[in-house]
């Protein structure tokens, strides 16, 4: 297979070839057709200034005028200097022969015009016409007048002939193919080296381009292609990177989701596999235990029951996330309604909880049972983390009320303020991720999954608000959820 650069030399250098071969063609017939038109024209001037009388012809007898000298025999453009003629009854009266035998037929005729002939080895140009003579002139010696006599016409006496060699346009040829043979390889040659460091220029990027794509096919995502000087490339180039960014994005997304959904599996399975053991030990010694020992037994497989059953709805609530249906059904409510039922159904539980609400409705569309959720998780995850001190539950129709800078004009706003361990700033960015858990001996102690903030995230993402959580050890954690208001 040929290479780029090689098509390109050998279309460029066949392109200026036959150009310069046809131009040089074209040029050297233009010029010889040129030539040959000047000749013709003097060739015609003086034949027919010879044949109408205009020009001193003297007219002798067979062999030559009177007092002419003899026909030169030296070279041949001497001979061609002078015309020759031939009577009616072809007797020659000036010169040895005619130029053009073929241009007088046997009749004395005239066949009047120009034409191509050889002359002693050469080729010329050869004009034939008639040798006309006033009436009344004399039949030899002296020349005519100009102008014929008022008795009538002139009248035909002959033929006479003028002739040009053709050398100059032998020679005008010879320089031509000359030119030609020395300037198109000069050409060619320059062409081909510019085209050399043209193909050079554009095969430099279309070689980056290969191996910036051999290099995605190979698992480098990170390759890109330089800027580019030529517009063209440069257009080529951008949408490469684009596309090579669009697809390192995707990758890591989707190496990302494995390896999330990898770590979600098997931490999924740990985490029913706990209750499950629970309620096999417990079930294990309620057979050969007492009564109190077998209500003790039913208490725990209750308890690991219900702790599998939430983790059981926290995975569906994660997979309708994943599927997009958490939004499907979402109608107009007052959040105060929710929070307040949410708060209702948890009950207190030693931490004392505090609720501030808006004094007027706090309209927004959502779902009841996941905003119900959203409240039970974060009250839920203030609860485990805080030993004494204070949960504060707000909700305000206007997010600036509680210094909350929300992404819409009038968001309702909910901040779950408790005071608790707090989070390390190491972790505060990772703790809405899947099974992530900040201290996780604890959380297992506690019953927690690392699913409940995930689950509001994906809640509030699923209601088009957002989630902010702040926090410092020791002092506690402040999360702060904005809706927008219907």
């Amino acid at each position: 297979m040929r290479s780029f650069r090689t098509q390109v030399l050998l279309w460029i250098g066949l392109i200026v070839a036959s150009s310069l071969i046809v131009l040089g063609f074209a040029m050297s017939a233009v010029n010889t057709a040129q030539l040959e038109r000047v000749i013709d024209r003097g060739l015609l001037m003086r034949g027919d200034a010879m044949g109408r009388g205009n020009r001193p012809f003297p007219f002798g007898r067979p062999g030559g005028p009177v007092g002419a000298p003899q026909q030169p025999t030296g070279d041949l453009v001497v001979d061609l200097q002078r015309p020759v003629a031939m009577d009616l009854q072809g007797n020659m009266v000036q010169g040895r022969e005619m130029f053009d035998p073929r241009a007088r037929k046997k009749d004395g005729r005239v066949i009047a015009g120009f034409s191509n002939a050889q002359y002693r080895g050469e080729e010329i140009r050869v004009y034939t016409t008639a040798l006309m003579r006033p009436r009344g002139a004399p039949p030899e010696g002296g020349p005519p007048g100009f102008d014929p006599p008022q008795g009538g016409p002139p009248e035909l006496v002959g033929t006479v002939q003028v002739a040009s060699d053709l050398r100059a346009i032998r020679q005008l040829k010879a320089i031509q193919i000359q030119t030609l043979l020395s300037t198109v390889p000069l050409a060619i040659l320059g062409a081909l080296v510019v085209a050399f460091f043209l193909a050079a220029r554009v095969a430099r990027p279309v070689a980056e381009l290969g191996a910036a794509a051999k290099s995605l096919a190979e698992g480098d995502y990170s390759a890109r292609l330089p800027d580019q000087k030529l517009e063209e490339f440069s257009t080529l180039g951008t949408q490469f990177n684009l596309m090579a960014e669009r697809v390192e994005t995707s990758v890591v997304d989707l190496q990302s989701a494995l390896d999330q959904q990898r770590r979600f599996t098997a931490d999924a399975s740990h985490e029913l596999r706990t209750p499950l053991t629970r309620m096999q030990l417990a079930t294990s010694a309620a057979f050969s235990g007492s009564d109190q020992e077998i209500r003790e037994a039913l208490v725990v497989a209750d308890t690991a029951a219900k702790d599998m059953a939430l983790l059981v709805q926290q995975l569906l609530e994660l997979a309708k996330a994943d599927t997009g249906e958490l939004t499907s059904n979402l109608v107009p409510l007052d959040l105060r309604v929710v929070v307040a039922e949410a708060i209702e159904k948890l009950g207190s539980n030693g931490v004392p909880l505090e609720i501030r609400l808006d004094d007027k409705a706090v309209p927004v569309m959502g779902d009841s049972s996941q905003l119900e959720r959203v409240v039970f998780n974060l009250v839920e995850n203030a609860r485990r983390h805080t030993n004494e001190g204070l949960i504060l539950v707000e909700l305000y129709a206007n997010g600036s009320s509680l210094g909350v800078e929300a992404p819409w004009h009038g968001a309702a706003t909910l901040k779950v303020t408790d005071t608790g361990a707090g989070i390390a700033p190491e972790h505060l960015q990772r703790v809405t991720e899947r099974f992530y858990r900040v201290d996780s001996a604890r959380d297992r102690e506690h019953g927690g999954s690392g699913l409940g903030l995930a689950i509001v995230q994906e809640i509030v993402t699923a209601h088009h608000g957002t989630l902010r959580i702040e926090s410092e050890v020791d002092l506690g954690t402040v999360v702060t959820v904005a809706i927008p208001l219907k």
